[in-house]
C-alpha cells in the first residue's frame, strides 16, 4: 500500500514561502517527496539564520537544494 501524497501541495507549501508565506509547523521528514523535503530544510535553514527566503537564497546554485 502506498501513503498518501500530493506533490502539487508541497510544491504549493515551498512556493508560498518564496513569495513570504510564514514557516508551517511542518518538518523536512514530513514532505514524501525527497526534493520538496530538501528544500523545505533550506528554507528553514535561512529562516533559523535570520536570511529571508525568496527566489534568489533558494536556489539551484544553493548548496544545501542540490537536488533541484
Amino acid at each position: 500500500m502506498e501513503i498518501p501524497h500530493d506533490y502539487e501541495a508541497e510544491e504549493a507549501v515551498n512556493g508560498s514561502l518564496l513569495l513570504g508565506a510564514e514557516l508551517p509547523d511542518l518538518l523536512p521528514d514530513d514532505f514524501y517527496s525527497d526534493q520538496n523535503g530538501t528544500i523545505y530544510k533550506a528554507c528553514l535553514d535561512l529562516n533559523k539564520k535570520g536570511v529571508s527566503i525568496n527566489q534568489i537564497t533558494v536556489s539551484p546554485n544553493n548548496d544545501k537544494v542540490k537536488l533541484i
